[in-house]
């Protein structure tokens, strides 16, 4: 690919004053060398609100624009290296103490150039919650999704966020009000997983506020739809055994136990469905055997 120079025209931060002589837009170039040999990036101005680009592709369209802005953003803030890590491991005990400490410290650093286009104050900021509620801290967790810093130029991440609050929400026992949000996060969700998580949530609340038949709509619906979204399935399916309880259908509340020990034996619900099963054959009173798990993290330890 040929040499390409692009102007970027960074929009100082400006009051809502009328502009004059010491408010002029500041100018940042960047010229960027795609052929992998040299890379020269010059930013004047580190408290830009937005961006404007004005650039000379020789037609390379919508696409090539794309991607270009990609590779400048990248150059300019490259992703912080724990963003990964966060996304593909789930941590506990010390280690998730040392990691939540490590994206503390960058996202300290990240909120000079929070309302900077490319800034990674948003997404750190967002796992920096989602590391508090692996570690229970629900309130401090609900208390910074509600409030991620520069997600102007990180718009999917409200909507996330917004999934996490109403679990949140359903967690510190606001039931009613967690309920709300769970439904609205539903109509919100934009993938298979979304979709489970807030099915299952919303099943819980639900059977918290008496509902049973209601909670097993919604509980059900993971094991029917999104049996491939780990752990919806099996959390879901051993959700539903109260709710079953609770409504007296003992033959639907042995058949989920099979389900579980048939198709989940090494999980932590299998020595449940066990003990479970046993009891209810013997005559016992189902409300007396299982009840609601907090979370599936509560329900897997």
């Amino acid at each position: 690919m040929n040499t390409m120079a692009i102007m970027i025209t960074a929009c100082a931060a400006l009051s809502m004053r009328p502009p004059d002589a010491t408010n002029e837009p500041q100018l940042a170039r960047i010229h960027l060398v795609t052929g992998g040999r040299q890379h020269v990036c010059r930013v004047l101005g580190r408290d830009a609100r937005s961006v404007t680009i004005a650039r000379t592709l020789d037609g390379g369209g919508t696409a090539t624009e794309n991607y270009l802005t990609q590779q400048i953003a990248a150059l300019v803030f490259p992703r912080p290296a724990s963003l990964a890590a966060l996304e593909t491991q789930r941590v506990a005990g010390v280690a998730l103490d040392r990691m939540l400490s490590n994206v503390t410290a960058e996202l300290a650093a990240q909120l000079d150039y929070a309302d900077i286009r490319g800034s990674w104050a948003a997404p750190l900021a967002f796992e920096r919650a989602r590391l508090l509620e692996r570690a229970g801290r629900h309130r401090a967790a609900l208390a910074l999704y509600t409030n991620l810093p520069g997600v102007a130029f990180h718009p999917d991440l409200p909507r996330a966020a917004r999934l996490r609050t109403a679990v949140c929400a359903f967690l510190l026992g606001r039931q009613s009000n967690a309920l709300v949000r769970l439904e609205g996060a539903l109509a919100e969700a934009r993938s298979d997983a979304e979709r489970a998580e807030a099915h299952y949530y919303i099943g819980c609340a639900r059977a918290r506020l008496g509902d049973h038949t209601g909670a097993l709509f919604s509980l059900l619906r993971n094991v029917v739809f999104y049996a491939a979204e780990k752990p919806w399935e099996a959390e879901s399916l051993a959700a539903a055994l109260p709710a079953y309880a609770a409504l007296g259908q003992r033959d639907a509340f042995e058949a989920a136990c099979r389900a579980l020990l048939c198709r989940f034996p090494d999980s932590p619900h299998a020595y449940t469905a066990t003990n479970a099963l046993h009891a209810a054959q013997a005559g016992s009173n189902l409300t007396s055997l299982v009840s609601f798990p907090h979370s599936p993290l509560e329900a897997s330890q």
